[in-house]
């Protein structure tokens, strides 16, 4: 049930929205999340840059569009 969502995320400030929505959504380590940089974020392109893993491959997520809405609302973010 994502009743609490709804409720708790229209609280909260852009920065603390996007990060539970990116925590809720994709169910990634939270590390990964707090070392982002608005330079990893192409909201055209509807993609997150997550680094590079220890073989040197990039990781990209793939946003929805609501993410997407939701991460131009923080500051510095809006590309």
């Amino acid at each position: 049930d994502d009743e609490w969502y709804r409720i708790v995320v229209p609280e909260l400030n852009p920065d603390a929205a996007a990060l539970v929505t990116l925590l809720t959504v994709y169910g990634r380590r939270i590390s990964e999340f707090l070392k982002l940089a608005p330079a990893d974020f192409d909201p055209e392109r509807s993609t997150l840059s997550l680094g590079r893993t220890k073989n040197g491959r990039e990781v990209f997520l793939r946003l929805d569009p609501r993410v997407v809405e939701i991460m131009k609302r923080m500051p510095g973010w809006d590309k």
